[in-house]
């Protein structure tokens, strides 16, 4: 009996505001994967698409495709992600991802906030087609084998990239070449700031 006076003293606008707050906290808290991909499609302008999204925005996995040039889909393995709550206090969002099958080689962060994306501890592996969707030259050369790129930490904005990472290309080889695997290739990207 007191419990249905103490309801009935509180105002509907009251009930009908604390209504709403809780039902858009659980509809964020439970935002579907597939959102965040439509987002990365959004952002990278096609280029980086999901497909088979599983889980919520805030932890989750999909299997990632990389469209290049000519629109062909290169498979990049399966990317999975953790919200990292810490970053909020910095005015960022930032994720924990891996990228592979299932493990994470490394604890590689991405936070994004001021107009930039910061990727901490890169460590990802592609295969070398990925090369032939960035220009036209490198397509008809069929590169084979693995790219795998290391960053401590580089900075993206929209006309800028800060940082240092380095650039394996593994088992280097030609779809035209006789030789399977004509060894490999390192480039250095230096810590100066270039110009996008």
């Amino acid at each position: 009996e007191r419990a249905q006076s103490i309801v009935r003293s509180i105002p509907k606008t009251k009930v009908f505001v604390l209504f709403a707050v809780v039902y858009t906290l659980v509809l964020v808290a439970t935002a579907p994967a597939s959102l965040l991909g439509t987002a990365i499609k959004r952002v990278t302008r096609g280029v980086i698409t999901f497909s088979d999204a599983r889980g919520t925005v805030w932890h989750g996995a999909a299997l990632t495709l990389f469209h290049g040039l000519n629109g062909a889909p290169v498979m990049m393995g399966r990317l999975q992600w953790r919200f990292l709550p810490s970053t909020i206090v910095h005015g960022r969002v930032g994720f924990n991802l891996g990228l592979g099958s299932g493990r994470q080689v490394r604890n590689t962060q991405v936070s994004m906030g001021d107009g930039t994306v910061e990727l901490r501890n890169l460590s990802i592996e592609l295969p070398a087609a990925v090369m032939e969707e960035m220009h036209p030259l490198l397509k008809a050369i069929g590169p084979q084998g693995r790219l795998q790129l290391e960053s401590k930490r580089l900075v993206l904005s929209r006309d800028s990239l800060a940082g240092a990472a380095t650039v394996k290309w593994l088992d280097a080889g030609s779809l035209y070449s006789t030789v399977n695997a004509c060894g490999s290739c390192l480039i250095n990207l230096s810590e100066a700031k270039a110009r996008v």
